[in-house]
C-alpha cells in the first residue's frame, strides 16, 4: 500500500508542475488576482508540490527508520551501514544521473570540467552551495533529492546515537520519543530562523531548503515507525478509532490543505507576507501529510476508501515507477511547454491536457524503471545480501 501512497505524492507534485507549465495564461498571475475563477483554482494547486514532497519525506522516514527500530526493540539484526549506504545510493543516484545525462546532452549543459559541478549537480550538493538549485544545471525540483540524500547520511548516525542513549535509559520508548520531539522542534525553530535571515527575492532560499528545515517532517515519520513497532497499549483505543475513520482522516487533510492555501497570501513585494507564507506552508503541511499517511500506517489491511484507492492496480503501478515520474516530469513538461505542445487553451481543458502530459511522463518513468532502476536495485540487494523489497 505504500506504493499507492508514493503514487499519490508523485501525482500531487505532478499536478503542481503541470499547472505551472501547461495552465492557460500565467501561473503566478492566477495566484495573485482576486477577480477571476482562475484565482480559486490556482490557490488550490499552488502548494500541491510542497505537500507531495512533504509526504515523500514522511514516507521515507517511516520506512527507512523502521528496520533500526525493529532491531532495537526485538532480536533482529540492525541494518549494516555499508549495505544501507549501497542500497540508498542505488535507489537515488543512477536514475537521477540518467536524467542528467539525457537532459544535459539535449541542452548542452553537461559539465564535468570542475569539481564544483560534479559535487553540486551529480552528487546533489546544490542545496548547500546554491548551484543548480532552481533552474540551473540540475533539473528544477531536484533540491528535494539533495534533502533526501542528506537524510540518508543523517539517519544511521541518529539511529546509532539513539541506541546508545536508550541503552542507558530506564524507559526506552519514552526516551526515544523525547529525542524525536527534540528533533521535531529543531525543524520548527529552524524555519523561524531561516525566514528571519532570508530575502523575498529568492523563493528557494538556502536556509529553507537544507536538511534541518525538513527535520520536523522526518521526525514525524520516524515517530510513526517507533509507534508502529512498539504499539503502546495506551494508544490502542486511539488507533482503533482512527482505523475506522480513514475517510474522515482524509477529509480532515483536505480541509487543512484548503485552510493552508487560504492563509498563504501571495506577495512579491512584501517581505513580511513572504515570511508568513513560508511559515504557514512549512508548518501546516506537516499535519496534512500526517493525515494522508495514517490510513496506511494504522492497520493497513483494514478497509476504508483511502486504503482501497491506494491499493488499486493503477496506483500501485504508478507508485512503483514514482521515482521516475518525479524525476522526469519537469524536463518533459518544460519541453512540451517550450514547443507549444499540450498547452491548455482554457481552464476547462486543463485536466484532459494534463492527463495526456501525464501519460507522456509515465512513458519516460516506465522506461527508467524497467530498463535501469529495477536491475540496479536488484543488484544492490544481492550485493548486500538483503531480500529485495520495493517498500524502501
Amino acid at each position: 500500500m505504500f506504493d499507492g501512497l508514493r503514487a499519490l505524492a508523485a501525482l500531487l507534485v505532478f499536478t503542481f508542475h503541470a499547472w505551472y507549465f501547461l495552465a492557460p495564461h500565467n501561473f503566478l498571475a492566477f495566484s495573485i488576482r482576486h477577480d477571476t475563477s482562475g484565482w480559486l483554482i490556482a490557490r488550490s494547486v499552488n502548494y500541491l508540490g510542497a505537500l507531495g514532497v512533504a509526504l515523500f519525506f514522511m514516507i521515507s522516514a517511516f520506512l527507512l527508520y523502521r528496520p533500526f527500530v525493529v532491531a532495537r526493540y526485538t532480536d533482529a539484526q540492525s541494518p549494516k551501514v555499508s549495505g544501507y549506504a549501497i542500497r540508498r545510493a542505488a535507489r537515488l543516484l543512477p536514475a537521477y544521473w540518467l536524467v542528467l545525462l539525457v537532459v544535459g546532452a539535449a541542452d548542452g549543459t553537461l559539465n564535468f570540467t570542475s569539481f564544483a559541478s560534479v559535487r553540486d549537480t551529480f552528487l546533489l550538493g546544490q542545496i548547500y552551495t546554491m548551484h543548480g538549485l532552481w533552474h540551473g544545471a540540475a533539473p528544477a525540483g531536484t533540491w528535494s533529492l539533495a534533502v533526501e540524500a542528506s537524510f540518508y547520511i543523517f539517519l544511521p548516525i541518529w539511529a546509532l546515537g539513539v541506541a546508545k542513549l536508550c541503552s542507558l535509559a530506564k524507559n526506552v520508548l519514552r526516551t526515544e520519543l523525547l529525542l524525536l520531539t527534540g528533533l521535531f522542534l529543531l525543524g520548527i525553530l529552524w524555519k523561524l530562523m531561516a525566514v528571519r535571515y532570508a530575502t523575498v527575492h529568492g523563493e528557494m532560499q538556502p536556509l529553507t531548503t537544507v536538511l534541518p528545515a525538513s527535520l520536523d517532517l522526518f521526525a514525524v515519520g520516524m515517530a510513526l515507525a517507533v509507534l508502529s513497532v512498539t504499539k503502546p497499549p495506551q494508544l490502542r483505543p486511539v488507533a482503533n478509532l482512527l482505523a475506522r475513520r480513514t475517510g474522515t482522516i482524509w477529509l480532515l487533510a483536505a480541509g487543512l490543505y484548503i485552510l493552508m492555501s487560504w492563509l498563504s497570501v501571495e506577495s512579491h513585494n512584501s517581505l513580511e507576507l513572504w515570511r508568513w507564507r513560508v511559515l504557514v506552508i512549512g508548518y501546516m503541511k506537516i499535519p496534512v501529510a500526517l493525515a494522508l499517511i495514517l490510513p496506511v500506517v494504522i492497520r493497513p489491511s483494514s478497509g476504508g476508501l483511502p486504503r482501497r484507492f491506494l491499493a488499486t492496480r493503477s496506483m500501485t503501478w504508478i507508485g512503483i515507477v514514482s521515482y521516475g515520474l518525479y524525476l522526469w516530469q519537469v524536463p518533459v513538461l518544460d519541453r512540451l511547454n517550450n514547443h507549444g505542445l499540450f498547452q491548455a487553451p482554457s481552464l476547462p481543458t486543463f485536466l484532459p491536457v494534463s492527463a495526456l502530459a501525464l501519460v507522456v511522463v509515465l512513458v519516460f518513468a516506465a522506461a527508467s524503471w524497467y530498463l535501469v532502476e529495477r536491475y540496479i536495485l536488484a543488484w544492490a540487494h544481492r550485493a548486500t545480501r538483503k531480500p529485495w523489497s520495493l517498500k524502501a
